[in-house]
């Protein structure tokens, strides 16, 4: 039994180790739009996955830079523009100021050192002093008009109003190698009994 358990320890391992590109530290972001300063219903829910060495850019081409992982964005309520947006969707994104904060809290407040508050897309602070999240694309795709801001195919509006660390989600590509990892190591326990004499036989009728 005692084999079993360090068996099966070192095959997680491996597989761990496998799933995970070397020397990456995942970020995972969860992105929040509303169009409520704008007096429009349209909202957005981004999902973005990154590596931490990319926040000490300003800005990164997505289509040249493998280290972005993914990006995946839901407009709801702004009827024409509403669907879901992949990473291929977009070639460019900006994450101003990235380097300064703080990835275990909400991004959005949080003082930069000159005077102003990540996530401030108006006034003294608004031209860039407050940083900037904003994806950039084609119509009818989410495309940036300013800081912190995007509009939708039917000209809506919509402002950045969270930016949350969340905890990653295992890939499929990782999970199927752990199913693997699972169903041969219960075979091989299987096996093992079987040859010492220890799994009984079903009995006949």
């Amino acid at each position: 039994m005692n084999t079993f358990f360090r068996l099966l320890s070192a095959c997680l391992a491996l597989t761990l180790l496998c799933g995970a590109p070397a020397g990456a530290t995942p970020i995972n972001l969860r992105i929040t739009w509303s169009g409520e300063a704008f007096q429009n219903s349209a909202t957005g829910i981004g999902l973005l996955r990154l590596d931490d060495s990319l926040l000490a850019e300003d800005g990164v081409i997505t289509g040249d830079n493998p280290l972005f992982g993914s990006l995946v964005v839901k407009i709801a309520g702004a009827g024409v523009g509403d669907g879901t947006f992949t990473m291929r969707d977009f070639f460019y994104i900006d994450f101003l100021e990235a380097q300064n904060l703080d990835l275990s809290r909400e991004l959005i407040g949080q003082p930069l050192g000159n005077g102003c508050l990540y996530g401030t897309s108006r006034g003294a602070c608004g031209d860039g002093n407050g940083g900037d999240f904003n994806v950039f694309s084609n119509i009818p795709v989410p495309f940036g008009t300013w800081y912190f801001e995007i509009m939708v195919a039917n000209g809506d509006r919509l402002l950045v109003t969270s930016i949350l660390p969340v905890a990653s989600v295992p890939e499929p590509g990782t999970l199927a190698l752990l199913a693997l990892a699972a169903l041969g190591l219960t075979a091989v326990f299987l096996l093992s009994k079987a040859s010492s004499g220890t799994v009984s036989a079903v009995p006949s009728r």
